[in-house]
C-alpha cells in the first residue's frame, strides 16, 4: 500500500485532498479483503499473512496502519472493525458489544457486590472471556462495534446514576512546586521513575506524568513531566532529543560520505550522535516518536529524498532454511533457535530474522509458522513446552511483587519474572500485544499498568 503524495487542486476546499486519499485507501483495503474472501471463503485477519498480489504487504501491516493512522488512513480503528462496519461481519477480534449488554452485566455485578464495577474489577462474571478493562477500552476507542469516546464510569453515571469517583485535583503550579522542592533536595529534576512525591501521600511522579499525558485530575492533556520541565524550567528533555527529517538526512549524508553507502536500521550507532542508533531512527520514523509524523522508514526516506536504491529483500524458502538448520546441527550438535545469532552462510540474516519471516510472511514465506514449528515438523526437533494461559490478575500480581522488590514498575526489558520459571516480561508484553495465551490483543504491559496501577506508560518519544 504505497501512498504517493497528492497535490491539492486549485479551488479545492482545504483538507479535501487528504480526505480523498483516505477514502481511496479504505476502498483499496476493502478490495483486497473482498478478493481474499472470494478466493478462500473467509475474511482476512491481521494474522492472515501476505496480501495476495501486493508485494511486501501483509495484513498485519494493514491492521497496524488502521490502528495508528499511518499512510493516510484514519486512526483508532482496525482491520476487523473496518470489516465489521463495511461488510457487516461479526468483529473478528471478539464478540460485539452494546451499551444495553454492558449495562446488564453492570446491574448483575451491582446486585452481587453492592457496588458498581470499575475498569479494575477483573473478569466479568457473566462473560468470563472478557474483563471490565477490555470493556473500558472498547467504550473509549470504539472497539467491538461501540461508537467510542465514552468510558465505563461515564456510562454508569449517565444511565444508572452511579457516583463519579473524585480524583485528586492537580495544577501545573502545584506540580512545579513539587519539582522545585525535589530539585532543591536531590540536585536534579524528577522523572517519571523518581518514585514517590515527597510529602504527598499516595502520589508518585509516575502518576503525575500519567495525569499530564492523559489529562487526568483536571490537567491539560497531551503533555508530560519532561515537557513541562523543559518549557517552564528550561530542563533538557529527559525523554531524548527531538528529531526532524533534515537532521536525519544530514546524518545519512555524512554516513554515505564516510562509508560509500547509505545507512540501514542495522548500521549501529550514528557517528554524529553517539547516543542514538539507526534502529532508533527507524522506529521513530515508523511509529511517529520524537516529533516525527510516523508511517515512514529510513529506507523510504532515503529513497524519496536521496534517490537511494531500495533494498531488495532476500527470498527464503523452507528448503533453504532447513539446509541452514542441518548445517548448524552438524556443527553444534543441536538445532538452532531464534536466539542463535547469525546464520552461517547468510551473513545478512540472523535466526531471529528467519523466525520472524516464518511468523509474519516476510521474504516470500507464507507466514503463520515459526522456526521451532518448522524444525519440529520436518526434523522432529523437540518443541518447547507450551506456555500456560495468562490472566490480567496474575500479571498484575507479578508486577506488584516486582515493584515491592525494586521500587519501580516492570517493563518488557526487565528480564525474567522472579519466582516464575520460564516466564519473562518480554513474553508477557508479546502476549498482551498479539492476544496470545488467552489475553485480548492490542494491549501492552505499559498500558495495563497505566490503567490498573496508575503507572505512567513508557515514554516512547
Amino acid at each position: 500500500m504505497t501512498i504517493a503524495p497528492t497535490r491539492r487542486g486549485r479551488g479545492r476546499p482545504p483538507g479535501a485532498g487528504h480526505a480523498t486519499s483516505r477514502l481511496k485507501w479504505i476502498a483499496q483495503v476493502l478490495a483486497w479483503a473482498d478478493a481474499f474472501h472470494a478466493r478462500r471463503g473467509k475474511w482476512p485477519t491481521r494474522r492472515s499473512g501476505r496480501v495476495d498480489g501486493v508485494a511486501g504487504k501483509t495484513w498485519l501491516a494493514v491492521d497496524n496502519a488502521l490502528r495508528r493512522g499511518f499512510r493516510g488512513l484514519p486512526s483508532h480503528t482496525s482491520l476487523s472493525q473496518l470489516l465489521a462496519n463495511e461488510r457487516n461481519l461479526v468483529h473478528v477480534t471478539g464478540r460485539r458489544l452494546s451499551e444495553p449488554r454492558i449495562l446488564a452485566w453492570a446491574d448483575a455485578y451491582h446486585q452481587r457486590h453492592g457496588r458498581w464495577p470499575t475498569r479494575r474489577s477483573g473478569p466479568i462474571d457473566d462473560a468470563p472471556d472478557l474483563t471490565w478493562a477490555s470493556v473500558q477500552r472498547a467504550l473509549y476507542y470504539g472497539y467491538r462495534g461501540l461508537p467510542g469516546g465514552s468510558s465505563l464510569k461515564q456510562l454508569l453515571a449517565d444511565e444508572r446514576g452511579a457516583p463519579r469517583i473524585r480524583a485528586r485535583r492537580l495544577s501545573l503550579t502545584q506540580i512545579l512546586a513539587w519539582a522545585d522542592a525535589y530539585h532543591a533536595r536531590h540536585g536534579k529534576w524528577p522523572t517519571q521513575r523518581s518514585g514517590r512525591v515527597d510529602g504527598v501521600a499516595g502520589t508518585t511522579w509516575s502518576a503525575v506524568n500519567n495525569a499530564l499525558r492523559r489529562g487526568f485530575c483536571d490537567l491539560p492533556s497531551s503533555t508530560s513531566l519532561s515537557r513541562l520541565l523543559a518549557n517552564e524550567r528550561n530542563v533538557v528533555r529527559v525523554s531524548g532529543r527531538r528529531l526532524g527529517v533534515p537532521r536525519i538526512l544530514a546524518w545519512a549524508d555524512a554516513y554515505h560520505q564516510r562509508h560509500g553507502r547509505w545507512p540501514t536500521r542495522r548500521s549501529g550507532r550514528i557517528d554524529d550522535a553517539p547516543d542514538l542508533t539507526w534502529a532508533a531512527v527507524q522506529r521513530a520514523l515508523y511509529c511517529g516518536f520524537r516529533g516525527l509524523p510516523g508511517g515512514s522508514s529510513l529506507e523510504q526516506l532515503l529513497a524519496d529524498e536521496r534517490g537511494a536504491p531500495r533494498i531488495r529483500a532476500r527470498r527464503l524458502s523452507p528448503t533453504q532454511i532447513l539446509a541452514w538448520a542441518d548445517a548448524y546441527h552438524a556443527r553444534h550438535g543441536k538445532w538452532p533457535s531464534r536466539k542463535s545469532g547469525a546464520v552461517e552462510g547468510a551473513s545478512d540474516l540472523t535466526w531471529d530474522h528467519v523466525d520472524a519471516a516464518l511468523r509474519f510472511a516476510r521474504h516470500g514465506l507464507a507466514g503463520g509458522s515459526s522456526l521451532a514449528e518448522l524444525l519440529n515438523a520436518e526434523r522432529g526437533a523437540r518443541k518447547k513446552p507450551k506456555l500456560p494461559p495468562l490472566h490480567v490478575a496474575r500479571i498484575l500480581a507479578w508486577a506488584d511483587a516486582f515493584r515491592a522488590r525494586h521500587g519501580r514498575w516492570p517493563s518488557r526489558d526487565s528480564g525474567s519474572i522472579e519466582g516464575v520459571p520460564g516466564e519473562t516480561w518480554s513474553k508477557v508484553e508479546a502476549a498482551l500485544c498479539f492476544g496470545l495465551r488467552g489475553l485480548d490483543d492490542g494491549g501492552s504491559l505499559g498500558r495495563l499498568l497505566a490503567m490498573r496501577r496508575h503507572a505512567a506508560a513508557p515514554d516512547e518519544e
